[in-house]
């Protein structure tokens, strides 16, 4: 009989060295399994977008002209595109027959975001910077038509906001314009 239950003990504790230390340990190597599936179906997505970035490269290689035309339009440091602006407005004014008497300001601006109803999400900020440049000219009315045009054939993107003229007697009109272009 003693030795009966020294057999059913036994089983007992096998049983219960199995339940208490063995179970455990599968089921954490079962869940190392499932996570190490989970990160390799991760590296291959990572490596897909890769992938795809390389072959997007590849493909933008081709569209490399237009690509430094946008560039041109909408510079990615503001300060050279202000100073960018004022030589090109120089520049201008000089082979379109207007003198160019003074600068008379420049600001580099970020857009304001429009007002927004109370519960509504806050749109996150532009990084789209406004070059505004405040200059005066002075010359003919073709000269001036010659010189917007210019402006406006331009590859960078240049909006005349203000236009005004002031005419003493017997002397060139002086002309006062304020520009707008923009940077990122």
């Amino acid at each position: 009989m003693s030795r009966l239950i020294f057999i059913f003990l036994g089983i007992v504790a096998i049983l219960a060295i199995g339940f208490f230390l063995i179970w455990p340990k599968y089921q954490k190597l079962e869940s190392l399994k499932v996570d190490i599936e989970n990160k390799g179906l991760e590296l291959r997505q990572t490596e897909d977008y890769f992938a795809k970035l390389e072959r997007t490269a590849e493909d933008l290689k081709e569209y490399q002209d237009q690509l430094s035309k946008i560039d041109l339009a909408l510079p990615d440091n503001s300060s050279f595109a202000a100073i960018s602006l004022i030589n090109f407005v120089g520049n201008s004014s000089g082979v379109n027959g207007l003198i160019l008497k003074k600068l008379k300001s420049f600001s580099i601006t970020s857009p304001k975001l429009l007002a927004q109803a109370p519960g509504v999400p806050a749109q996150p900020q532009s990084k789209v910077k406004e070059i505004s440049v405040d200059f005066e000219v002075s010359g003919s009315y073709f000269a001036l038509k010659n010189f917007i045009q210019t402006l406006e054939n331009s590859a960078k993107i240049i909006e005349v906001e203000n236009l005004s003229f002031s005419v003493e007697k017997e002397e060139t009109p002086s002309i006062d314009l304020k520009i707008k272009t923009f940077s990122y």
